[in-house]
């Protein structure tokens, strides 16, 4: 998947990508967005972007920092699941635990947490959060699993 910002698209008549956009996309760590959003802040502050440009910039960077995946961390969870073929872990965009597992893996029968299929992960890739929240309620009410788009 190419990069681009999925919810809010670049504004009309910017030709060319921001140098920021670039250093948010390839973020290593969750703080790396965060502290670009106040770059962002003090660009707009002293004139250097417009509020459309910060609109689209701070989207981006909420959508990195709440890590949805893009094609590098597809990679890295990759090489999780490979390590560890169930993950625990806590997403702050739930505001609970979920398990990450690869599509083979056996989940524990007893567990009360949701899981997510490494085949599934795409799917939710460039979802705003609230559609992540409302896959994720579905998940719950039906036990289900993610297949993909009717129609």
């Amino acid at each position: 998947m190419s990069p681009q910002c999925s919810t809010v698209p670049p504004p009309i008549g910017w030709n060319a990508e921001h140098p920021l956009e670039d250093r948010i996309r390839f973020a290593t760590s969750e703080a790396e967005p965060e502290r670009l959003v106040e770059e962002i802040q003090a660009g707009f502050e002293v004139g250097h972007l417009a509020q459309d440009q910060v609109e689209h910039l701070v989207v981006l960077a909420g959508q990195q920092a709440h890590g949805l995946l893009e094609t590098a961390e597809e990679e890295r969870l990759g090489d999780l699941l490979r390590r560890q073929p169930v993950a625990q872990v806590y997403s702050r965009l739930l505001d609970e635990d979920v398990l990450l597992a690869a599509d083979d893996a056996q989940v524990p029968g007893d567990s009360q947490l949701v899981d997510y299929r490494e085949s599934e992960l795409p799917q939710v890739v460039g979802r705003t959060p609230a559609q992540v929240q409302a896959i994720h309620a579905v998940k719950v009410v039906f036990d289900g699993q993610l297949v993909g788009e009717y129609g």
